[in-house]
């Protein structure tokens, strides 16, 4: 990937190069770092982000670009007040913090988040940028498939994982040796990314008009499916629905037949594989957790033959075992530590997970498993609401914008954005923190650039 990044997306622009090179240490960054000690280690893109910021600096710096910065159209944007103001309570709750480190280090991973999103930002202010940009995803996206794959038919290529981190011998429990994560931590992780790659997926298949380009997608699609029930990950399994629905419903108000037809076919193809795949033994112990879900449950046909009189799930129990149970009890126990206990600033960044812990009622998992609860927990009610408005309007004018575009790549590309960035409202609910997670600081930063550049980026 170094080497088709050189010769392939960079354009002879050293600035440029460290942007993908970023890009791709990032999306993959769990399984790349660089040790600095015996129990400290640094991901390389903070490296390569640090390069690239110091060559733009110097850039401009050359170049006296950074006079010509408009301040005052900045701070009328309520994009910028945005990342100023949230960017400002970040750093001030860790007056609020207990555990001082902890609240240190989560600052130090929005800020990388930050900059990482500035970056983006910053590479796709014109069409040609945001092309570049959108078919080097579309490239990694395959080879990330392709490893997932692999480990879908057993073969592990050596990757750390949290499989490993928690002991468990692969050798001794076969059925883990099957789940796949590809470069990401655990099998939720790499199930967002298939989520967002079966999104992009389906969307390049409805606008694209060569047939083996279609054929190639599809493939692409049903084996990014395939993968998805392997990692057992019901969040992300939904969400394609509600993704694919919103695309239909969006296509009503369009008139688009062409979008409309697609993700009816889509929806149909992802359920289709599903309910087919269920018989078999190969697939059948990976329906494991789908089975205890209502209506997921209906489309496994093993068991519905085997359990026709099967009870439903059981209810909900807080401070229960399990993970429903355990989630159900974590989002309880923000509630009733922010507003309860009247915590309405919050506990200050990172430590919700603090509180978590004193309440001893999750069974050792401390991460709140939902990026809303997350920040309604760190920094409480105001910046809650603040967060929500901003990225539901973020979502508005990517609708705006799409609407009014008529046809050609600009147009698909914002499509794709907008419907990544509406799934992210459910996806967030599977990794265990959103902090550092960057495939949604991706999506967030390419929301930003498509709305931000808007003018330099039809304007070509």
């Amino acid at each position: 990937y170094l080497i088709l990044i050189y010769f392939c997306f960079n354009g002879g622009d050293i600035k440029k190069y460290m942007y993908y090179v970023t890009l791709l240490f990032s999306i993959i960054n769990f399984s790349l770092t660089l040790p600095i000690s015996s129990k400290k280690s640094l991901y390389y893109y903070y490296i390569t982000l640090f390069i690239y910021f110091v060559i733009d600096i110097s850039d401009k710096i050359k170049t006296k670009q950074y006079i010509k910065f408009d301040f005052k159209k900045a701070f009328k944007s309520k994009y910028y007040n945005f990342f100023i103001i949230f960017i400002a309570y970040v750093v001030f709750s860790i007056i609020l913090t207990v555990d001082k480190k902890l609240g240190l280090r989560t600052v130090f991973n929005y800020f990388i988040m930050f900059f990482y999103t500035a970056m983006i930002i910053k590479e796709n202010k014109n069409l040609k940028d945001v092309k570049g940009t959108f078919n080097f995803f579309k490239l990694l996206y395959i080879g990330i498939l392709f490893f997932g794959t692999l480990e879908v038919f057993g073969i592990r290529f050596g990757i750390r994982n949290h499989f490993v981190e928690l002991g468990f011998s692969l050798k001794e429990y076969p059925y883990l040796n099957k789940i796949p994560v590809s470069f990401f931590f655990n099998p939720n992780n790499y199930a967002v990314v298939l989520v967002i790659g079966m999104i992009i997926t389906a969307i390049s298949y409805c606008y694209s008009n060569n047939k083996n380009e279609k054929r190639m997608l599809i493939i692409i699609y049903v084996a990014s499916q395939i993968n998805l029930i392997f990692t057992t990950s019901r969040t992300c399994w939904i969400t394609i629905f509600i993704a694919l629905f919103l695309c239909y419903i969006i296509s009503l108000i369009k008139k688009e037949k062409k979008l409309q037809k697609t993700a009816l076919s889509y929806i149909l193809l992802t359920f289709l594989i599903f309910t087919v795949l269920s018989p078999i033994p190969y697939f059948e112990p990976y329906y494991g957790k789908f089975n205890t879900t209502p209506i997921l449950n209906k489309l496994n046909i093993v068991h519905m033959v085997k359990n026709p009189d099967a009870p439903e799930a059981k209810r909900i129990k807080l401070g229960g075992e399990g993970s429903n149970n355990e989630r159900f009890t974590l989002i309880y126990d923000v509630f009733h530590g922010v507003f309860t206990e009247k915590h309405f600033l919050g506990f200050g960044a990172g430590n919700i997970s603090c509180y978590i812990k004193s309440m001893n009622n999750t069974f050792g998992v401390l991460n709140i498993h939902s990026l809303w609860f997350e920040i309604l927990g760190d920094f409480g009610v105001g910046i809650f609401v603040y967060y929500v408005l901003t990225y539901s309007l973020l979502l508005l004018d990517l609708f705006k914008s799409w609407r009014k575009k008529e046809q050609g790549d600009i147009k698909n590309y914002t499509l794709m954005t907008l419907v990544c960035l509406f799934a992210f409202v459910f996806l967030v609910f599977a990794p265990s923190t959103v902090v550092a997670y960057v495939p949604y600081w991706t999506v967030i930063g390419i929301s930003f650039a498509l709305v931000l550049n808007k003018k330099s980026i039809e304007g070509e």
